[in-house]
């Protein structure tokens, strides 16, 4: 396994089968006084495109999703897939629009809300993004 930082993001890289590549970016961002996950975002080249999953702690309110706005540009919602003891999960084929977006531009904000409407804003950087993917 080898791993390599492209500003914020981190490419994980492990053989397979022989010399089949399989590699993964990875933002992973932990509370400080707790040291519990607040974000984690993965982003892997599949045979069906671009899948992300993202991983948010428990407590959101669910039927709200997950917005993800890059730059001035039209906010996308994403719905939870499913939430375990480790956390909810998104898993969503990114569309070539948005992930276009997020190669080219420079900052993104997700939003989620706790408490049936109090929004909050866990950490997302695009900072080393275009490296990272160009890498997987």
């Amino acid at each position: 396994m080898t791993t390599d930082s492209y500003g914020d993001w981190q490419v994980i890289c492990e053989t397979r089968r022989g010399s089949e590549k399989s590699c993964v970016m990875r933002q992973n961002y932990l509370s400080a006084t707790s040291g519990e996950r607040l974000l984690e975002v993965n982003i892997a080249k599949t045979e069906d495109g671009t899948l992300m999953t993202m991983i948010l702690p428990l407590g959101i309110y669910i039927p709200a999703g997950v917005v993800l706005q890059i730059d001035d540009f039209e906010p996308v919602r994403f719905q939870i897939s499913f939430c375990t003891e480790s956390g909810c999960f998104i898993n969503e084929i990114l569309e070539h629009g948005l992930l276009e977006l997020m190669r080219k531009k420079i900052s993104a904000k997700l939003t989620v809300e706790i408490n049936q409407g109090v929004p909050v804003h866990p950490p997302l950087s695009i900072s080393g993004f275009l490296d990272a993917y160009r890498s997987i």
